[in-house]
C-alpha cells in the first residue's frame, strides 16, 4: 500500500466520521432539549406526564421513519453510490431540523421529526458502501470502528455542544437551529472532498472478504440485479440471526440515547444542563468500546467478533440488573457510573452488526443492503417503545381521578409526573418499608429550598410534624403533617414554580401518593390542606394578613379565598377540621434554625399506620 493511498484512506474515514457526527447534531437535539420542551409544554397547561407521552410518541414515530428508511437506503447505496446517499441525507436532515424549530404544534413536530429520521437513514448505509470500496477485508473491524466514532464521540460532542448552548441561555429552538447550521458547514466540506471509490483518486480498490455471500459473482461495486441481491441474503440463516440480534440491542441503545438526560434530571436530580453533560458519557465510553472491539476483531480470527459480542452482552445484562434494583440513596455518582458502564459493554458489540459484519456478508456488491436490512430489522421493533417508556416515566398507569376538595368541585385527572414516583412505587411493592421510602425521598431532595421560604423541604416537614405532635394529634394526622408536601419531592418543576405562574396542585398529587400507602386518614387532610388556606382566608379576617409573601403568591394560583357557597361545601368534608389544623401547622413551619426531632423519630409511627390502597 502506498503512503499516498493510506493518506487518502485516512482522509476518507475522517470525512465520513466527522460528517456523520454532524448527523447527530440533528438527532440528539431532541433528547437533549426534551426537558426544556416538557417544561415549556407544562407552562402551557399540558401535564408533564402528557408531555412525556407525546414526546415519546414522536420519538417512536421518528424511529419508525428511520427503520422504514433503512430498507431502501441500503439498495439505493448499492445501486446509485454511497456518496450520494451520504450527502443527500445531510441536506434533508438540515431542512427537517429547521422545520421542527419553527413548528408550534404536535402534528408539525411529528412530521418534522419523522421526516428527519427517515432521511437520516441514508447516511450510515452510504458510509458502509464507501468503506467497502476503500478498505481491505482484513481491516474491516478497525476501519468501521473508527467510522463508528461518528455516532459515539460525535454524539458525545453534539450533546456537549448543545449543553453549552443551554448553559449560555439558548432555548430548545435555538439549539435546533444551531445544530442545522453546523451540519450545513459539514455538508459543504464533504461535498467538496469525499469520493465514492479509490479509483476516483487513481488507486485500485482493495479486495473484499473472500467468504462474502456474493463471492461467486464478479467483484464489482454494483449488484447484478435487485432480485438476486435480496435472494442472496434471504437464503442465509446466519444473516437473519444477526438481524434478530440487532433488534434486541437496538432497543436497548435507543432507550439510553433518548431518555438518559430525562432520567438524570428526574430520577437522579441533576439540572437540565448537568444532565446533558453527564449523558455525553454514554456515547463517549461507547466510543472507547468500539475502538477496542474493532482493533481486537481484526486480530482474534474469524470467531473474534462472535466472542466479543457474547461476553459483552452478557456483562451488559448484569449491569442492567444492578441499575434496575440498586438503591442509590442520595448518590448521583452510581447511577451515572452504571449507565456509562452499559455503554462500554454494549456499544462495541453493537457497532459490528451494521458495520464490519455487514461488509463481511455483502462484500462490495451488497454491503449497504446488508447494513440496511440489519439496522432496519433492529429498528422496526421500536415503533411504540419510546411512547411506552414515556408512560413508564410518567407513571400514567397509576393515574386516577379525584374530586378536588374546595376547588369549585372540578374533577381533575391526576397523573404521576416523573420517573422518581415510578421507582418509589416499584421498590415499595417489594421489600422497602414506608418509613424507609420516605427517608430516601427526604435524603435525596429534602435539602432543596422550600418554595420561596427560608427553610428546606425537610425542615418544613419536620417542623409541621412537631407542631402536630405538640397538639397531641392522632398518629395519622402527625403523618399527614410530616408528609403534606411529599409531592414537592417528586415533581421536577423547580423551586421557582410559583414565579413561573404554575400551580403544582401538590395536594391532589400528594393525595394520590398517600392514599396508596397510608389510606384516607392521612391522605384526605393533605388533599384538603390547600383548600383549607382558601377557607381560612374567607372566614378569618386576620389569617390573610399573616401569610408569607410566597403563600400569598401561591394563593392567587390556587383560586383565592372561598366564596360563601364554597365555605359551606368545604365544611361538609369529613376531614375538614384536620385539614384546617394541618393548614395552620403548615403556615407556622417556616422558621429557619428551629430545632425539632429528626426524621427517624417518626419511623415507627409511619410503619405502624394502617396500610393504604395499593
Amino acid at each position: 500500500m502506498s503512503l499516498s493511498f493510506a493518506r487518502w484512506q485516512g482522509c476518507t474515514v475522517a470525512l465520513m466520521a466527522v460528517g456523520y457526527a454532524g448527523y447527530y447534531l440533528c438527532r440528539s437535539d431532541l433528547s437533549v432539549a426534551m426537558p426544556l420542551l416538557i417544561r415549556e409544554m407544562a407552562a402551557r397547561g399540558i401535564s408533564p406526564d402528557a408531555a412525556k407521552i407525546q414526546m415519546g410518541g414522536i420519538a417512536s414515530l421518528g424511529v419508525l421513519g428511520y427503520a422504514i428508511g433503512k430498507f431502501p437506503s441500503g439498495w439505493l447505496a448499492d445501486f446509485l453510490g454511497g456518496r450520494r446517499n451520504f450527502l443527500f441525507g445531510m441536506a434533508g436532515s438540515i431542512v427537517f431540523t429547521l422545520l421542527f424549530a419553527i413548528a408550534g404544534s404536535i402534528p408539525l413536530f411529528t412530521l418534522a421529526w419523522m421526516g428527519n429520521r427517515c432521511i437520516q437513514s441514508l447516511g450510515w448505509t452510504g458510509m458502509v458502501k464507501i468503506a467497502s470500496r476503500w478498505f481491505s477485508y482484513s481491516a474491516y473491524g478497525t476501519a468501521m470502528g473508527v467510522v463508528s466514532l461518528s455516532y459515539l464521540f460525535g454524539d458525545a460532542a453534539s450533546r456537549e455542544f448543545m449543553a453549552r448552548l443551554i448553559d449560555a441561555g439558548f432555548g430548545w429552538r435555538g439549539v435546533f437551529v444551531a445544530a442545522a447550521v453546523t451540519l450545513a458547514v459539514l455538508l459543504l466540506v464533504n461535498g467538496l472532498v469525499l469520493r465514492e471509490t479509490p479509483q476516483d483518486r487513481g488507486f485500485a480498490e482493495p479486495p473484499a472478504n473472500p467468504a462474502n455471500l456474493f463471492r461467486w459473482e464478479a467483484e464489482t461495486g454494483r449488484p447484478s440485479s435487485f432480485s438476486s441481491l435480496l435472494a442472496t441474503f434471504a437464503r442465509s440463516p446466519i444473516f437473519w440471526l444477526v438481524c434478530g440480534l440487532s433488534l434486541g440491542v437496538t432497543i436497548l441503545r435507543e432507550t439510553f440515547n433518548l431518555w438518559t438526560p430525562t432520567y438524570f434530571t428526574q430520577a437522579v436530580g441533576l439540572t437540565v444542563a448537568d444532565a446533558a453533560h453527564k449523558s455525553a458519557l454514554f456515547p463517549l465510553f461507547g466510543g472507547l468500546s468500539v475502538l477496542l472491539a474493532g482493533f481486537l476483531s481484526d486480530r482474534l480470527g474469524k470467531n473474534g467478533r462472535a466472542s466479543i459480542i457474547f461476553y459483552g452482552l452478557l456483562l451488559t445484562a448484569g449491569t442492567l440488573v444492578a441499575l434496575a434494583l440498586g438503591d442509590f440513596g442520595a448518590s448521583r455518582l452510581m447511577p451515572v457510573a452504571l449507565v456509562t458502564l452499559v455503554a462500554f459493554l454494549m456499544i462495541g458489540p453493537y457497532s459490528y452488526l451494521a458495520g464490519a459484519i455487514s461488509m463481511d456478508f455483502g462484500g462490495k456488491q451488497g454491503s449497504a443492503t446488508a447494513s440496511g436490512l440489519i439496522d432496519g430489522v433492529g429498528l422496526s421493533g421500536r415503533r411504540t417503545g419510546g411512547q411506552q417508556r414515556g408512560r413508564n416515566l410518567g407513571g400514567v398507569g397509576l393515574e386516577g381521578r379525584v374530586r378536588r376538595a374546595g376547588g369549585g368541585g372540578d374533577d381533575v385527572e391526576l397523573r404521576r409526573r416523573n420517573l422518581s414516583l415510578t421507582i418509589e412505587k416499584t421498590v415499595m411493592n417489594g421489600t422497602e418499608s414506608r418509613s424507609a421510602e420516605v427517608a430516601r425521598l427526604m435524603q435525596r431532595r429534602g435539602g432543596e429550598a422550600y418554595f420561596g421560604e427560608p427553610v428546606s423541604q425537610l425542615e418544613h416537614a419536620l417542623q409541621a410534624a412537631w407542631f402536630a405532635t405538640q397538639a397531641n394529634s392522632a398518629p395519622s394526622l402527625v403523618a399527614a403533617a410530616l408528609l403534606h408536601d411529599i409531592r414537592h419531592l417528586l415533581h421536577d418543576l423547580g423551586e421557582d414554580v410559583a414565579d413561573q405562574g404554575i400551580d403544582t396542585r401538590h395536594e391532589d398529587a400528594g393525595y394520590d401518593w398517600l392514599i396508596e400507602r397510608f389510606g384516607p386518614a392521612v391522605a384526605d387532610p393533605v388533599r384538603s390542606h390547600v383548600a383549607a388556606k382558601r377557607y381560612l382566608c374567607a372566614v378569618d379576617g386576620e389569617y390573610l394578613a399573616r401569610l408569607s409573601p410566597a403563600s400569598v403568591q401561591s394563593l392567587a394560583l390556587q383560586g383565592g379565598p372561598f366564596t360563601a357557597e364554597e365555605v359551606r361545601e368545604f365544611e361538609q368534608l369529613p376531614y375538614y377540621r384536620d385539614a384546617v389544623r394541618l393548614r395552620r401547622w403548615d403556615d407556622a413551619a417556616k422558621r429557619p434554625g428551629f430545632a425539632v426531632p429528626a426524621l427517624e423519630t417518626y419511623s415507627a409511627l409511619l410503619d405502624a399506620l394502617p396500610a393504604g390502597i395499593y
